[in-house]
């Protein structure tokens, strides 16, 4: 029985249902929820992409996600190299984590960080880092790999 009908035939309003519901612990079964659960999904699909749920497992269709997604990921992994913001919130999992942590490593010491050109600049200042200094940038020594190549600041290049 419904509550429309409970309301109806009782002649009481909807939250008092809910109390004699609540006062005589009444519930829907399990397998109820789990329908209505499963409708309100088909429904909200729908509603989002505008094709029935059986639709998007399709052979084209769900290549044409993996395709998708590889060229967003290709995109957003460039943009991040590059030192550009993301554009979506997928999770890019490549070596740039270690390149932004070789960055705040840097910025710590005192070095001034060109990221157009993957260039680290040292001043007096500077607490240098002379192992990363040796490695050439982009190659691998040991554990160790420099993305950055170290120069002393001049006056002119700080204007």
């Amino acid at each position: 029985m419904t509550r429309t009908e409970l309301m109806a035939g009782a002649g009481v309003s909807k939250s008092t249902v809910d109390h004699i519901q609540v006062r005589y612990n009444l519930h829907k079964s399990p397998e109820h929820i789990h329908n209505m659960g499963v409708k309100a999904g088909k429904a909200s699909h729908e509603a989002r992409h505008g094709i029935p749920p059986k639709e998007c497992y399709t052979k084209e269709a769900i290549a044409k996600r993996v395709a998708t997604y590889k060229e967003r990921y290709r995109v957003d992994d460039m943009r991040v190299r590059w030192g550009l913001k993301q554009i979506t919130r997928i999770r890019l999992k490549h070596k740039c984590k270690r390149q932004r942590d070789q960055r705040w490593y840097l910025i710590q010491l005192g070095y001034v960080i060109d990221d157009a050109n993957f260039i680290a600049y040292y001043t007096p200042k500077t607490h240098r880092a002379p192992r990363l200094e040796k490695i050439p940038r982009g190659e691998k020594k040991g554990y160790a790999r420099s993305y950055y190549e170290f120069r002393p600041l001049t006056p002119c290049e700080s204007c």
